[in-house]
């Protein structure tokens, strides 16, 4: 998969040293990229643990669409080469 099809976020970082701006900000960040913006700050913690539970979701999410897609390419292998086993071991009687 390419970059554009990876699960994204945006996560502002400092938001202790931007006070009030913060929100400011994180609003407007969320009105452009119509995406949940994350305001944290690493000395703090501020929003760290929810910017992390977001991360594990969107990680799950991830492997279970992987799970999914590695299911249906293991079926469709199936498909094609069962015919072919059966008409090489016809052959071979």
């Amino acid at each position: 998969r390419g970059l554009a099809e990876r699960p994204q976020l945006l996560a502002v970082n400092k938001a202790d040293a931007l006070d009030e701006e913060v929100d400011e900000i994180a609003s407007e960040l969320t009105r452009i990229t119509g995406k949940q913006v994350f305001c944290i700050s690493a000395v703090s913690r501020q929003g760290t643990e929810e910017l992390l539970q977001h991360i594990w979701q969107l990680l799950d999410e991830t492997n279970a669409a992987l799970k999914v897609e590695a299911e249906q390419m293991a079926q469709a292998i199936i498909d094609f080469t069962t015919p072919l086993l059966r008409s090489s071991s016809s052959v071979r009687s």
